[in-house]
């Protein structure tokens, strides 16, 4: 109600020739149902306005400034290349991708040096929360943090009913403006707190005895992100973490070896997903150019086209087993406007939505900023059930963990250990 009330003021009082204003919301029919009725009651005593119900804007006459204010959805936002803006209001930017506002709507504001707000619920430490973040060190920016519990404007028992009924995260998220409440729908979010209770997200040196694996997730134009994984007896460690976007093979490798160098040991295996056999238009892969930039060792995972099973062998099974790096799986790059998430909040804030297809509900994993972290540690699982990691990964014994016990294979065709046998003795090289 106030960001249209701010837009219809801009409208009148801009001006500028031909003044342009805009109303953004995730998707284009949430902007009709949230904020269309409002800006048509608000602008109704406006002499001789004009009403689009098909193209969502009003436009006043020239004798009241001319202007216009449209109502946009950021989920085709390349469709509005080339607009200008004089003003705009972002509504839940937490539900948008972080290029709606470097690749667009800064852009926009430029030919007229017009103003933006932003407003809308946290969704854990994304771009919008980065975005605040930088703002409160930015004199260009004023913010402001407006809790229920401290405006007066909800009643203190409506406040008290809804906690009782939502639950704490949902209410500190939606009520109290909390960046720290769990994200909803995110699908591994238990399972990285129960971790962070555990004290297994620590900071941790590289075992110089264990050998040192790396798992892509690959992306020209979208984020290429990689894991640096090592695996001790039952334990996985998630040892650092890298992502970036626009970036050549070449640009990786020399991640690869800054690693390397770190952490005074030579990556054993590189581990793609299947789409690094396919071919780009100049007809090179991903597998083929990494060869050239120096890499060797690269295994192509062929994964399932059923994405939920290798989820849920890292719910179930791989990640309540992982220790992860503080510092290397929580770094951020890029700028403080647009960073890249890091490793730990790509597997924090993974999520998934709802579909309702034909009156069929089912769920998919949502594709945004971090699908592509959790991408790359899905090609870990994968790689994992078909027994693809060679070599010294395959087999650890329990009395490396100071166990008497019997030998276990730990890695292998089954997603599950099971007892070392002499059956199975000659498809393993144990490890003393």
């Amino acid at each position: 109600m106030a960001g249209v009330n701010q837009l219809v003021r801009g409208a009148l009082t801009c001006g500028k020739p031909a003044p342009r204003f805009g109303y953004l919301a995730p998707y284009r029919q949430q902007a009709k149902m949230v904020a269309w009725d409002y800006l048509k009651l608000y602008t109704k005593s406006v002499p001789g306005r004009k009403v689009s119900e098909s193209e969502l804007y009003v436009e006043f006459p020239a004798g009241c400034g001319g202007g216009r204010v449209s109502l946009y959805g950021a989920d085709n936002y390349d469709a509005l290349r080339g607009i200008y803006l004089d003003g705009a209001v972002v509504d839940e930017p937490a539900d948008m991708a972080p290029e709606v506002w470097t690749d667009f709507l800064r852009p926009a504001l430029s030919d007229r040096v017009g103003w933006c707000v932003w407003i809308g619920t946290p969704k854990g430490r994304n771009a919008f929360f980065r975005l605040y973040d930088a703002a409160l060190k930015d004199p260009e920016y004023f913010t402001m943090l407006l809790k229920a519990s401290e405006s007066g404007i909800l009643p203190a028992d409506e406040l008290l009913s809804a906690k009782k009924h939502m639950g704490e995260d949902s209410f500190n998220r939606e009520y109290e403006c909390s960046f720290a409440a769990a994200v909803p729908g995110a699908i591994w979010g238990g399972v990285i707190s129960q971790l962070r209770n555990q004290r297994r997200i620590v900071d941790f040196l590289c075992d110089q005895a264990a050998p040192l694996y790396t798992f892509w997730d690959l992306g020209r134009s979208d984020y290429t992100c990689i894991w640096l994984i090592q695996m001790i007896g039952k334990d996985i460690n998630l040892l650092d973490f890298y992502s970036a976007k626009g970036q050549g093979p070449g640009h990786y490798a020399e991640v690869i070896a800054q690693w390397e160098k770190r952490h005074g040991r030579s990556v054993k295996a590189h581990y793609l997903p299947h789409d690094a056999e396919h071919e780009d238009r100049q007809g090179g892969t991903w597998r083929g150019d990494l060869l050239h930039a120096g890499l060797e060792h690269l295994n192509v995972v062929f994964c399932t086209p059923d994405k939920w099973r290798g989820i849920h062998r890292l719910t179930e099974t791989l990640l309540p087993r992982c220790w992860i790096h503080a510092t290397n799986c929580s770094k951020t790059f890029g700028t403080p406007l647009d960073a890249t998430p890091s490793g730990l909040d790509c597997l924090e804030y993974y999520s998934r939505r709802e579909l309702n297809e034909n009156g069929i509900i089912s769920e998919e994993p949502l594709h945004d900023e971090y699908s592509h972290g959790a991408d790359a540690l899905r090609t870990f699982s994968e790689a994992y059930a078909t027994g693809t990691l060679g070599g010294d990964a395959e087999v650890a014994l329990e009395s490396r963990r100071g166990h008497s016990g019997p030998r276990t294979a730990l890695r292998g065709p089954s997603e599950s250990s099971y007892p070392f046998s002499q059956k199975r003795q000659r498809l393993f090289r144990v490890i003393r």
